[in-house]
């Protein structure tokens, strides 16, 4: 997970563990794309929630564009289209 928000790495790496994933953070890309040994799904979390920004993200070669603040409910959602928790 990338944030360069130390509050947002914290929120949403107990989010993420709650649901039962375990999570590496990053502050920026490219510690991320460094950091990467494999291919992983990327998704961009934005606060900037306009449709523009999603196409951005997808134009970029995420996978998916989620908007903060998310949701517990919008994040399990996100999460299942990966399948399985390891």
């Amino acid at each position: 997970m990338v944030d360069d928000n130390h509050a947002n790495q914290i929120l949403l790496r107990q989010q993420l563990k709650h649901l039962g994933h375990d999570v590496s953070v990053r502050s920026n890309g490219l510690e991320a794309l460094r950091a990467l040994g494999h291919d992983l799904p990327v998704w961009g979390f934005t606060a900037h929630a306009q449709p523009r920004e999603r196409e951005l993200c997808l134009a970029a070669g995420m996978n998916d564009c989620l908007f903060k603040p998310i949701g517990l409910a919008r994040l399990r959602a996100a999460l299942a289209t990966l399948g399985p928790a390891p």
